[in-house]
């Protein structure tokens, strides 16, 4: 007991530093969503959705026009619309929506703690979220990656804290409707957002059916709700998409170029998310009493129904990249904080500072490859290749191809003089 109380003593000192150094990190990592964010060009996704959220349009001509022909469920391009009318369609103004959704990701932690405990470090996981290569990367596109990120990591946080209270015998219906209205707006922005839907609900239900049956019911019914609000806009949209479906999609599944990717948006690199994955399942097979513990077994049995309903996806339409695949990083980021401070913090011997040490590092890990991955990255080439068609020797003459892409895409680099924007 003595020696027990001599390592807590002097571990203090190192606990107080490692807290101060997740305060840095985070508060470092979301000042990274905010900068040069007009540094490169938008690319051809950021162009579609320039071209698809314009405000000048008349909504019923917005909704004909851009909204039912994108793969896309509506909410995210008419947020950006409402957005442009506020802040202007420059590429700062565009991309600052998704900085600050993402400002909103880091904040979720605190504020789903607030309310319902989730994990005893939310610090270290606020940081981490704050410093992920995938989070930093997407807050700075004008794409709907950052909330659904956003979304997902709520409803996991939600799906967690809902477990933890099923545990302490207190009422969920809340949460529960909490849940389901998450996993609705993410539903309306992107399609994999019912995938989280399934996931998060799935492993709810069956952790109410092993241990809390009483709570069956809530977990059923909201989970129902939250499916079947998706299900009148799925009937409308899927008519006018049936040709971007089946083999006529432009992307290409390809499994094993998509995982590494997607290992690298969450960990900083493929090898480094390995280690940890390897670390956390050592961990858990020395301590297999933390896999009933709600925040390792919700994110556990979460993955799997959205990476079978993915793979069933795949089946019919390609549509697996990494950028679809996000919503695995918040489940794999609560898995691995509730097993480091889980294994830790048992009390037999392991200083609870090497667990907060151990999350140190990984939170600096992924802090030094976002910081990398932003330096590097050219998004330019739309300009670049804009510049260099229209110095093309008689340019002005001819008409340039637009292929099926709208023409206000093109519009956006072209000169008016070479391309005009149709009325």
């Amino acid at each position: 007991q003595t020696v027990m109380t001599r390592s807590k003593t002097e571990a203090s000192p190192l606990s107080h530093c490692a807290t101060a150094l997740f305060a840095l990190l985070l508060v470092t990592g979301v000042v990274l969503y905010f900068l040069r964010l007009d540094a490169h060009s938008f690319w051809i996704d950021e162009l579609w959705t320039a071209a698809a959220s314009d405000p000048a349009l008349p909504f019923r001509r917005w909704m004909t026009e851009s909204v039912l022909p994108d793969v896309h469920p509506p909410l995210y391009l008419f947020l950006v619309r409402v957005w442009r009318e506020a802040f202007g369609d420059s590429e700062s103004a565009m991309r600052l929506l998704s900085a600050v959704l993402s400002l909103g990701l880091v904040a979720s932690v605190p504020l789903v703690q607030r309310w319902m405990p989730v994990v005893r470090h939310p610090l270290a996981l606020a940081a981490w979220f704050a410093c992920s290569s995938g989070v930093v990367l997407y807050a700075q596109e004008a794409r709907p990656y950052a909330l659904l990120l956003l979304l997902t990591t709520v409803a996991a946080l939600l799906s967690v804290a809902i477990a933890a209270g099923m545990e302490r015998e207190e009422p969920i219906l809340r949460p529960a409707l909490a849940l389901a209205a998450v996993v609705v707006v993410a539903e309306y922005t992107h399609y994999f957002g019912a995938l989280v839907g399934a996931g998060l609900f799935g492993a709810l239900l069956l952790f109410t059916l092993c241990w809390h049956r009483r709570h069956l019911w809530v977990v059923t019914v909201t989970g129902i709700g939250a499916g079947g609000v998706l299900l009148p806009w799925l009937v409308l949209h899927l008519q006018h998409v049936t040709d971007k479906l089946g083999g006529n999609f432009w992307v290409t599944n390809n499994w094993s170029h998509t995982f590494p990717k997607v290992a690298g948006l969450a960990a900083g690199t493929p090898e480094i998310f390995l280690l940890i994955a390897v670390a956390v399942a050592v961990l858990l097979m020395m301590r297999p009493w933390l896999l009933r513990q709600p925040g390792c077994c919700i994110p556990l049995l979460a993955v799997v129904p959205m990476l079978l309903g993915a793979a069933a996806i795949s089946l019919h339409t390609s549509i697996i990249t990494e950028r679809n695949l996000l919503i695995l990083i918040p489940p794999f980021y609560l898995l691995t904080v509730t097993a480091i401070t889980g294994f830790f913090e048992a009390g037999d011997g392991f200083p609870r500072i090497w667990g907060r040490l151990a999350l140190l590092l990984v939170v600096l890990a992924s802090f030094g490859f976002a910081v990398h991955r932003l330096s590097v990255q050219e998004k330019d080439q739309w300009r670049e290749a804009a510049a260099y068609v229209t110095s093309l020797p008689g340019c002005s003459d001819t008409e340039l191809q637009a292929y099926y892409w709208p023409t206000e895409i093109y519009a956006y680099y072209l000169p008016p003089c070479y391309r005009q924007k149709p009325a």
